[in-house]
């Protein structure tokens, strides 16, 4: 198990209703990603539409969070 957690850890639905105006979320994806697979993001992302995404395409699942792409996006946000 490379993550040491097991999958149903992840379970973004667990995580927020995202139903509602105040619960705005950001999710960064690669649609590369081999650890998490753009089929299942792409369906997530359908049913929850209050959600906005960025795909960082080739970024690499754990690289995502130090792309300088993304970093600038954050601050574009936090602005």
């Amino acid at each position: 198990m490379r993550f040491k957690k097991p999958v149903s850890n992840y379970n973004l639905l667990e995580w927020s209703d995202f139903t509602t105006e105040s619960s705005k979320h950001l999710v960064a994806y690669d649609e590369n990603d081999v650890v998490s697979p753009y089929s299942f993001m792409k369906a997530f992302l359908e049913s929850n539409p209050l959600i906005d995404s960025t795909n960082y395409f080739d970024a690499g699942h754990e690289r995502i969070i130090k792309s300088p792409v993304m970093i600038q996006d954050l601050i574009k946000i936090l602005g």
